[in-house]
């Protein structure tokens, strides 16, 4: 029979606990390149040709937002960044949306406006990049 005093055990429990959350956890480099793998298929995406294109890239970029919000993060940093980018996602699907009833309507002040706020979210989404990278490579 064995006895184990309060302080061994306790030891013992913390120890296994450590190893077993230490194995769990994935590194910062791990989370970044899984982000990065999303977010790179996002940028690779061709640029519209047709209104049937707008479907397909909105489609597209709704499919692959979902999959980046779905990434489990557990630094709070690139949690943040995550988020940020999910967001910017979300706005970039919104506006194509947009963007594509506007041309069916034949609307072309509607148009102009979609086409310009989607500009202005590609610039955005350099800014996320970059500060991505930038905390990535720390």
């Amino acid at each position: 029979m064995f006895f184990f005093n309060r302080r061994s055990l306790g030891l013992g429990l913390l120890i296994g606990m450590l190893v077993l959350f230490g194995c769990t956890a994935e590194s910062k480099i791990t989370q970044c390149n899984r982000l990065a793998e999303v977010i790179n298929r996002l940028r690779a995406v061709q640029p519209p040709q047709t209104p049937e294109d707008l479907t397909v890239l909105a489609t597209t970029f709704e499919g692959l937002r979902k999959e980046l919000r779905a990434i489990a993060i557990q630094d709070t940093k690139l949690k943040t960044l995550q988020e940020q980018m999910v967001t910017l996602y979300t706005d970039v699907v919104v506006t194509l949306r947009l963007r594509l009833k506007s041309t069916a309507a034949n609307n072309a002040e509607e148009v102009q406006k979609a086409t310009a706020e989607l500009e202005r979210l590609v610039a955005e989404e350099e800014k996320f990049v970059t500060a991505m990278n930038q905390f990535c490579q720390e």
